[in-house]
Parts: C-alpha cells; sequence; structure tokens
C-alpha cells in the first residue's frame, strides 16, 4: 500500500519523479534565463542601433545558456537524489524489517486514517512467546514471529493489513467485514496454525496466539480503542489462550456482574 504522512507531503510539495522531469525542467529554466537575459538587454538598449547592440544580444542569449543549463541540471539532479533518499527512508520506516509487515508507526496511523470504515481492530500477541527463546534461543524466536507474521498476512491480507506494534506484540485491521466473517478468518487463522507450524533447529513447532477485538468506533479516541482491546487480548490470556475475545464481552459481563 503506498501512503505517503502528512509531514513529508507539507515538506516536499514539489515532488521530481523521474530524470526526463529533471532534464524538461532544467530545459525549461535555461530557456527562461536565456529570454529574461535578452529581455533585459533589449529594455537597457532599446534606444541604440540593432548593429550596435547585437553583440551584447549575443552574449546576452549565450552566456546563460552555458551557465543556466549545467547549474539547473546539477541542482535538480541533486533534488531528485536527495527526494529519492527520503522517500526511501520513509517507505523503510513504514516497515517492520523482520516481518515484513507494517511497523507500528505507520500501522496507528493508517489505522487513524480509516477509522471511519468501520469493521474491527484486533491485537494479537504470541502465546508463551519467552518459553520459545529461553528453550530454542532468540534466532528461533526470530523464525516464530516471521512465521506468524507471514500467516496473519496470508489470512487477513485480502481484508485489511497486519502490523507488528513490538516484540511479539501484533495488530490487525480489518475494515468493512461482518463479525460473523472475522470470526471465521480468525478460526482458519487457529486452524493453521495448529496443523502447520514450521521447523526451526530439528524442532517442530505451533506456536499459538491469542487476540483482544475492538468494534471500530469512528467516535471514540485511538487511545480508548487500543485501552479496550488490550483488556480483551488480558482476558483471552486468563481463559487460557490460543482464542479470541471481543471487548463487548466484557462490556456484556461487567453489565451483568453489576
Amino acid at each position: 500500500m503506498s501512503w505517503m504522512g502528512p509531514c513529508h507531503s507539507r515538506l516536499m510539495p514539489f515532488r521530481i519523479r523521474s530524470w526526463s522531469q529533471v532534464l524538461a525542467y532544467s530545459a525549461t529554466v535555461t530557456v527562461l534565463a536565456v529570454l529574461a537575459s535578452l529581455a533585459a538587454v533589449v529594455f537597457i538598449w532599446q534606444d541604440a542601433p540593432a548593429s550596435q547592440i547585437w553583440p551584447t544580444v549575443q552574449m546576452a542569449g549565450f552566456l546563460p545558456l552555458f551557465i543556466a543549463a549545467p547549474t539547473s541540471l546539477f541542482s535538480l539532479a541533486v533534488i531528485k537524489t536527495l527526494q529519492d533518499t527520503v522517500h526511501r527512508v520513509d517507505d523503510l520506516m513504514k516497515i517492520d524489517a523482520m516481518t515484513g509487515i507494517f511497523a507500528r508507526t505507520h500501522f496507528l496511523a493508517q489505522t487513524e486514517e480509516d477509522r471511519g470504515d468501520a469493521g474491527f481492530l484486533v491485537l494479537a500477541d504470541a502465546d508463551k512467546f519467552k518459553s520459545i527463546n529461553d528453550t530454542y534461543g532468540h534466532g528461533v524466536g526470530d523464525e516464530a514471529l516471521k512465521y506468524l507474521s507471514s500467516l496473519m498476512q496470508q489470512v487477513f491480507g485480502p481484508y485489511g493489513y497486519v502490523g507488528r506494534l513490538g516484540g511479539e506484540e501484533f495488530a490487525i485491521r480489518v475494515p468493512k467485514i461482518p463479525q460473523a466473517q472475522l470470526r471465521m478468518l480468525l478460526l482458519v487463522l487457529q486452524s493453521r496454525l495448529h496443523t502447520e507450524g514450521f521447523d526451526a533447529e530439528g524442532q517442530h513447532l505451533n506456536p499459538t496466539l491469542s487476540f483482544g477485538i475492538v468494534t471500530m468506533d469512528k467516535s471514540a479516541p485511538m487511545p480508548a480503542l487500543l485501552r479496550a482491546a488490550d483488556m480483551a487480548l488480558y482476558e483471552a490470556k486468563d481463559r487460557g489462550r490460543d482464542q479470541f475475545v471481543f471487548a463487548e464481552e466484557l462490556d456484556a459481563k461487567a453489565t451483568a456482574a453489576a
């Protein structure tokens, strides 16, 4: 998904996207410089005979041509290179280097941008992940994170997007789908986690995930939605892990208890 943050849009409203644009802009600048120089000469020497001002006109035409062309070409090339570098860095910051899914900042920014599209925000946490690191080492732990990210992307990618919030915690945004479809997708993901797994260090591992889900409400601030999903996630952990809980269930439970 291509996305540019508002900060870069304000800082770089003028974007050079190709080298053909560099050549076109350089030619335009050069022509304008020559015309401005010639206009100045004609204005200053307008009462002089043509034979007298002709050498000056020639100089006024050729000097900007030899100065403006290479100068503008070099300057525009530098601007394009800097812009390309900034956008490459920006793109790298959007993606989590290890897993290839959205990084935390970009995921939350994208979620904020499409918060009016209804659907759900899902927080996911790898179950007993510390034991994987302690038993098999951090290399295997990293492979587990990659495996979990890949599987979530396969299941939810056609409907939304996945991000890594940090450590073994992930988030999934699925706009514009009903709850029944979300439940089906979560069950598909759980089934694949149980049956597929991955191989590392001569071991076959089947890591699982716990999920906390909140229904998106454009009138609610994002911190409140994240807190609700986080509370549902903790409830899923307390119920024994490897399951999903909707924040609405906690609300109903609290109402019944009252």
